[in-house]
């Protein structure tokens, strides 16, 4: 399956199509959960990460 990663993916969208990213979320204390329904930027923006370092370590793992 091949899903474009983005600012604007949902972590759903990427959980569902890589579950090994569950890890990555994980790491990067992002809730991948309740938080489901947020785009990366959403769920960056919320908890204070780095967008462009989460984007790069889900796109390195696919």
């Amino acid at each position: 399956m091949s899903l474009e990663i983005n600012e604007n993916t949902t972590i759903n969208e990427i959980t569902r199509a890589y579950p090994n990213t569950l890890a990555i979320f994980k790491e990067f204390h992002v809730d991948s959960c309740c938080g489901g329904g947020d785009s990366l930027a959403q769920a960056c923006q919320k908890g204070g990460q780095d967008l462009d370092e989460l984007i790069e370590t889900l796109k390195n793992s696919i």
